[in-house]
């Protein structure tokens, strides 16, 4: 026999569940079937249907379209047999309930599942990964977020200056970059792990490369932080006359300090004929740079021959046209890259100045990759030899 419902625990599943919340969100579109009955003591049993649902538009993620409930009320809660929304067009799906009973724990619980799901979209930043999360909690004031989100092929075209620019005290302006300051989800608990194996390719004007992590989401809705590291496994260093390669990088985000990453990068390659070496180290809103090089030269030699083009040896000399040709062409790829949005335009790979030939010319270095194993190459040495031909690659870090 159903087990008795009072009026107040109806009164507070409609206010935390859609009079707190739905309202704001959805859309005056789809249907409700709603049948209940009121069984001997008081007891409530019924069905509740929706078909065709939909959100309004939600920052960075976009609306949640078709959405389904099927669910059944009995004297102890509500039982979602069937739920599921569209998100990006990709099918996510929804399985829980809600218990009222005074001896239920949880109260509520929400799985939600989906695969291939765009979770965030923005002109400059596009996240995508698998995610499998559970909801639950005592009351709609204090639940928690548990599970895991792997993201894969993802692309950032933002400035990285840009993520570190902001004020620690606002939470959408640090790690991780957002935040739910309105109840009744504000004070809600995280415990979520992020991961991610070369899942963010980065296309900016002065880096281009992979990313993968291993993070934990912690705190709250409201000041949500992360901890956990951030590498590069693989990525070249871009500067207006000149380029160095990732050798080893990492992002650190520790509890002590979730909001302030702290940096450990090594970069290294051949420019003008010095070999060039870089680290990193320090706070990414105060890092330390120390530039190396053979034969020596100072860090401040160091940066101008990377920056400007002027190079100590004076083996060669830049043009006053062949600098702003330089510079231009170095601001022109951000231009380039948000005009396209595609991080496949870097297929064609052109090295200049590595060496500097006899005569006084810099080599060039054309490379463009037909898969993620086969390139087609041209090349003119030091010697002034031109060299030309197919590239296979067997192992890749």
């Amino acid at each position: 026999m159903p087990r008795r419902c009072g009026g107040a625990e109806l009164a507070g599943l409609a206010t935390g569940a859609v009079g707190g919340v739905l309202p704001e969100l959805l859309q005056p579109v789809g249907e409700l079937d709603l049948r209940v009955r009121l069984e001997p003591g008081y007891a409530v049993e019924g069905t509740v249907v929706i078909t065709n649902a939909a959100t309004r538009t939600l920052p960075s993620v976009g609306a949640l379209r078709q959405i389904q409930v099927l669910g059944r009320l009995d004297g102890e809660g509500f039982t979602l047999d069937h739920g599921g929304f569209e998100l990006g067009g990709r099918p996510v799906t929804l399985a829980g309930g809600y218990r009222w009973a005074t001896n239920a724990a949880p109260r509520f619980q929400l799985d939600v599942a989906g695969t291939n799901l765009a979770l965030v979209r923005s002109a400059d930043t596009f996240l995508r990964g698998d995610a499998r999360l559970k909801l639950s909690g005592d009351s709609w004031t204090a639940g928690v977020v548990t599970g895991q989100v792997t993201l894969r092929d993802s692309l950032l075209l933002r400035d990285l200056r840009s993520l570190v620019a902001g004020s620690v005290e606002q939470p959408d302006t640090r790690p991780p970059y957002f935040s739910v300051p309105d109840p009744p989800l504000a004070d809600w608990r995280l415990d979520v792990r992020v991961g991610g194996e070369r899942f963010l390719r980065v296309v900016t004007p002065v880096f281009r490369g992979w990313v993968s992590t291993g993070l934990q989401l912690a705190g709250t809705l409201r000041e949500p932080m992360v901890v956990g590291d951030v590498t590069v496994p693989e990525g070249r260093i871009i500067f207006p006359f000149g380029g160095l390669e990732v050798d080893q990088a990492r992002v650190s985000l520790t509890r002590e300090d979730p909001y302030r990453p702290r940096l450990q990068v090594r970069a290294s390659g051949r420019n003008f004929g010095y070999d060039l070496r870089l680290d990193v180290s320090g706070s990414a809103d105060s890092p330390n740079l120390v530039f190396g090089s053979v034969p020596p030269l100072t860090s401040t030699q160091v940066l101008l021959m990377l920056s400007t083009g002027d190079i100590p040896s004076q083996t060669y000399s830049y043009s006053t046209r062949g600098r702003l040709q330089n510079i231009g062409m170095f601001i022109g790829r951000e231009f380039l890259g948000q005009l396209t949005g595609d991080p496949e335009s870097d297929r064609l790979t052109l090295r200049s100045g590595e060496e500097v030939t006899d005569r006084g010319q810099l080599t060039y270095r054309i490379e463009y990759r037909l898969t993620p194993k086969w390139s087609l190459f041209g090349a003119q040495d030091r010697f002034d030899t031109y060299n030309g031909g197919v590239i296979w690659t067997i192992y890749a870090k």
